[in-house]
């Protein structure tokens, strides 16, 4: 069947959960555990009924605690889907649901503790496409679900990252479009304070933006990254610029990890104007975003990192994926570099 992993977080070196879908024939959502020498297959237990299911994020506390959210359909029904991993087996977490919504997805989750995890998405209210936010207190009755409605004049927001400090203080991020479904797209940001949710700020809209995740170290410092960069200072977003492999077009960047406002990385793919794809890892400096060359899996195609996770600044684990060919049907394998401060290495 055709892998697609989304995620994946490290608790450390040897400790890492990548979550995804697997296509065989129906999709259904899929995760696989690292133990610092080979990756295990680990089934995920959905709601009865289910047809379809992928899992998009999760966040771990430690190796014997992590929170998977993702989708699932029953029938033609599409409902938030979110995962308890106790370090040996997955087990179903009741969530909640908006109110009249339809579609509904969970693509984002932070956990500071294992009683406290919140979470983000998007879901069809009928009348429009929403934001909405849920904060989840270790307890499957105890939920705080809040609907986010996009500013005026907004079409479809929708939130993939979400990182939260112990203050509690949390950032949401995702991407809006305007008016219309052809109109620019722009980053949109919300606080939560512990309390509350709020709008934080979005981003001038252009024809290319995308916000895919962030990493905050307090209420003040974030670093926000996708097909491009911005850092928040407390008030308001500023831009950042990524460096470019050479011979690549673009990049786009999936996971965004800092130990500290002065130490982050982020990980993602280079692209070229006819699709071949690298891996890229970019570190932030004082003076911006800089490429740390990372090692190719030999023979490997369509290469890609989606995880990450900075326990320090010289302790960093990155997952990502390969295949060795271009197709419809190919292989998709997994992959693990780590960080030791001064260069990557390529161990699976």
């Amino acid at each position: 069947g055709e892998l697609t992993l989304a995620r994946a977080a490290c608790p450390s070196a040897t400790d890492c959960i990548a979550v995804g879908s697997l296509a065989h024939p129906f999709t259904t959502a899929y995760s696989q555990i690292w133990n610092g020498k080979a990756w295990t297959v680990k089934k995920v237990k959905l709601p009865a009924g289910t047809t379809d299911s992928a899992l998009d994020s999760i966040s771990c506390v430690g190796t014997k605690f992590c929170v998977a959210v993702g989708d699932y359909f029953v029938s033609s029904t599409e409902s938030s889907l979110a995962e308890v991993w106790n370090g040996k087996s997955w087990s179903l977490l009741t969530s909640p649901n908006p109110t009249g919504g339809t579609s509904v997805t969970l693509e984002a989750v932070s956990c500071t503790s294992t009683t406290s995890c919140v979470m983000a998405g998007d879901f069809d209210n009928v009348k429009a496409w929403d934001a909405w936010l849920t904060v989840w207190n270790g307890k499957t009755k105890k939920w705080t679900t809040t609907t986010e409605k996009a500013p005026s004049g907004d079409f479809q927001p929708s939130l993939y990252g979400i990182s939260c400090t112990t203050k509690p203080s949390c950032m949401a991020v995702g991407t809006d479009i305007g008016p219309s479904p052809d109109s620019d797209s722009f980053g949109v940001s919300y606080n939560w304070n512990g309390k509350s949710w709020k709008f934080a700020a979005s981003t001038p809209p252009t024809p290319v933006a995308g916000i895919e995740a962030d990493s905050c170290t307090s209420s003040t410092s974030c670093e926000a990254v996708g097909s491009f960069g911005e850092t928040w200072a407390g008030r308001s977003w500023t831009d950042a610029t990524f460096p470019l492999l050479t011979g690549y077009d673009r990049v786009y960047l999936d996971a965004v990890s800092c130990a500290t406002s002065a130490s982050c990385m982020a990980v993602g793919e280079s692209v070229t104007a006819s699709y071949d794809t690298a891996y890229v890892t970019e570190a932030w400096t004082k003076t911006g975003w800089k490429i740390e060359k990372v090692p190719e899996p030999t023979g490997g195609v369509a290469d890609n990192l989606f995880g990450l996770s900075c326990t320090s600044a010289t302790a960093r684990t990155a997952v990502g994926s390969y295949a060795t060919e271009v197709s419809a049907n190919a292989t998709e394998y997994v992959t693990v570099q780590t960080w030791n401060g001064r260069s990557w290495k390529l161990e699976s």
